[in-house]
């Protein structure tokens, strides 16, 4: 693969900013190109600070941008149906938890 990984992230909570913080020590091989959370302020918050200017508060239409992969950090009764759809739509899919 040529060029940097484009990393979307669901879930800007207290897990999803410890990635958020992983890749952005990796910055070199992969960015952080959306950002998904269902709060409105923690979305503009957090894509504030680390300067996302994709940001989206329905990570199905997330899903439709131009991501090499997505990372679900959000609770585990919402896993399975964002895996599916993230596989669905040609992402690569990192859980942070296995769904139930």
């Amino acid at each position: 693969m040529a060029g940097k990984l484009r990393i979307g992230v669901i879930g800007l909570g207290a897990i999803g900013n410890i990635h958020l913080n992983a890749y952005q020590a990796c910055a070199d091989q992969a960015e952080i190109a959306a950002i998904c959370d269902i709060d409105q302020g923690k979305l503009e918050e957090v894509g504030n600070r680390i300067k996302v200017k994709n940001r989206f508060t329905d990570y199905k239409e997330m899903l439709k941008t131009d991501l090499d992969a997505v990372l679900v950090c959000v609770w585990n009764n919402l896993h399975k149906e964002m895996a599916i759809n993230g596989v669905k739509a040609g992402k690569h899919v990192f859980l942070e938890k296995p769904w139930p």
